[in-house]
């Protein structure tokens, strides 16, 4: 925490080494930042007032740097510690939610959804090296290859409201994940 509150964790673009000669000198290290922008918009549209609702979300994540639209991690090998590498990810992501509410009465809802979300690597998850989690211990070598994951989830709910101060809810969900971030023992 301390070297990130002190600035350590700078990046531009591949020119690091000239720009910040002494960040990444050992072979056990590797420095990044990523700075992410964002858009949001939703509707709220009343198809039937009172009895159905259409709930539509998009949100946008995205890297406006002059330099490129990519978060860049760039690290020593460990073996060969001359040598530095990067490791690029493309940062943008397009995050859509629907959401349909039905109440047909007054003490009944019905709720169905549908998003997508994302799942980022860490920086020490895209850099080659090798690192020890903080928790359990377990050592685990990055992936430069890494990709974003997203997940497809649906939603269905109803809830029930047998008085002004009680509610039965039940619900189903499911989800879909593309590109999982997940450790391989090799």
């Amino acid at each position: 925490q301390d070297n990130f509150n002190a600035g350590n964790f700078i990046f531009k673009s591949d020119i690091l080494l000239d720009i910040y000669p002494g960040e990444v000198n050992s072979a056990n290290a590797h420095v990044g930042k990523q700075k992410i922008n964002g858009l949001y918009g939703f509707v709220n549209w009343d198809i039937i007032p009172s009895k159905l609702k259409l709930i539509t979300r998009l949100r946008s994540e995205f890297n406006i740097d002059s330099n490129s639209d990519m978060l860049n991690i760039a690290y020593r090998v460990q073996t060969q510690a001359q040598i530095l590498k990067t490791s690029r990810l493309n940062t943008t992501a397009l995050l859509p939610s629907l959401t349909l509410n039905s109440s047909p009465v007054e003490k009944l809802n019905f709720w169905v959804s549908g998003s997508r979300t994302i799942s980022k690597p860490q920086f020490r998850e895209l850099a080659m090296n090798v690192y020890r989690e903080y928790f359990n211990g377990s050592v685990n070598r990055g992936n430069p290859y890494l990709q974003f994951g997203y997940s497809y989830n649906l939603d269905f709910r109803t809830d029930i409201f047998p008085s002004k101060k009680e509610i039965i809810s039940i619900g189903l969900f499911a989800k879909g994940l593309s590109n999982p971030i997940e450790r391989v023992a090799i």
